[in-house]
């Protein structure tokens, strides 16, 4: 009885999380629901933002690879039809292949950030400017560590933040 309890719950919570997000996100997910779940690693669950500087809001949304042990990453759906993870099993810079280190996100709209550099024994080095011309995804740990998730106009990057 307790399963079927747990069963329940867990369909309600992602058919309430499927409602929020806009259709064409639900049904572009859909079309990946074989091998990703929906996260609740970080909240919100899904950020919206012009991520490719088309005019239109894009959506990336946290999941979890269920053919890579579950590794916890970032799937954005660009309008334009294009689709990137980044995590999730795969490494992505030094955000690397499971995002579970991350604490929070939020969308960086500043139009200049700063990298953080090392030399070749991976001391920090200092830091080096770029010019974002789109928004980018802010991820971190509690303690500010992290990087920016940049669509750099062909493919997403990694700007690293903090140590």
């Amino acid at each position: 009885m307790r399963l079927l309890f747990l069963f329940i719950f867990v369909t309600i919570q992602h058919v309430t999380f499927a409602q929020n997000l806009p259709e064409w996100a639900q049904q572009k997910f859909q079309e990946q629901s074989s091998f990703l779940n929906i996260s609740d690693s970080l909240t919100p669950r899904f950020l919206e933002a012009d991520f490719d500087g088309d005019g239109n809001e894009d959506i990336v949304i946290t999941v979890k690879n269920k053919e890579k042990g579950n590794k916890i990453g970032l799937i954005f759906y660009l309008r334009s039809g294009n689709q990137h993870i980044v995590g999730a099993g795969d490494p992505f810079g030094a955000g690397g292949s499971d995002f579970k280190w991350a604490d929070k996100w939020t969308i960086f709209t500043n139009e200049k950030t700063y990298q953080t550099t090392y030399n070749s024994n991976g001391d920090i080095q200092g830091t080096e400017q770029i010019l974002l011309k789109n928004p980018a995804v802010h991820i971190q740990t509690e303690d500010g560590i992290g990087g920016l998730i940049y669509f750099d106009g062909e493919q997403f990057i990694w700007i690293q933040h903090g140590d």
